[in-house]
């Protein structure tokens, strides 16, 4: 695929492995499959509150609410050797969850283990891109989650 003059080789690739497959038979629609209600791919960005001991040693986890009861598989955020949710940090991790639609009205959970020296955290806000479509969506915490106050908390998403 050419772009402003350049080929945009990811880009390319994704366009033939819809159109012709990844060389097995049977594999051409994989691509289209994958944009179309199985599994998406979505980009988290976690900011962390510049406030005070905002930052958290604790293991996070994330789930989507979709609507009508449906919730999405606990993920873990988290990139090995990296150490993330330290204050004022903005922390992005790529993350595979079944989709059920728009990201639009629907609620992000997020929970902490209580683990670490660390372990309570202020978050100030999460955005999730869904990468098949382009959406992206915010829920915003601005609250501390801890064991003093919860270790788990759940924000609508807009």
């Amino acid at each position: 695929m050419l772009r402003n003059g350049v080929i945009d080789e990811e880009a390319y690739i994704q366009e033939y492995v819809l159109k012709f497959g990844n060389g097995d038979d049977g594999k051409a629609y994989e691509r289209a499959s994958f944009c179309q209600g199985r599994e998406a791919e979505y980009i988290v960005n976690v900011y962390t509150s510049d406030i005070y001991r905002a930052g958290t040693d604790s293991r996070i986890h994330m789930q989507i609410n979709w609507g009508g009861g449906a919730s999405s598989n606990w993920a873990r955020l988290d990139v090995s050797g990296r150490d993330d949710f330290e204050q004022g940090a903005v922390n992005d991790f790529y993350v595979f969850l079944r989709n059920n639609g728009s990201l639009a009205n629907t609620a992000l959970t997020i929970k902490s283990d209580g683990s670490g020296d660390k372990h309570g955290w202020h978050l100030d806000r999460v955005t999730i891109e869904d990468t098949c479509t382009g959406e992206v969506a915010t829920a915003r915490f601005n609250r501390w989650i801890s064991k003093s106050v919860g270790l788990i908390s759940t924000r609508r998403m807009r």
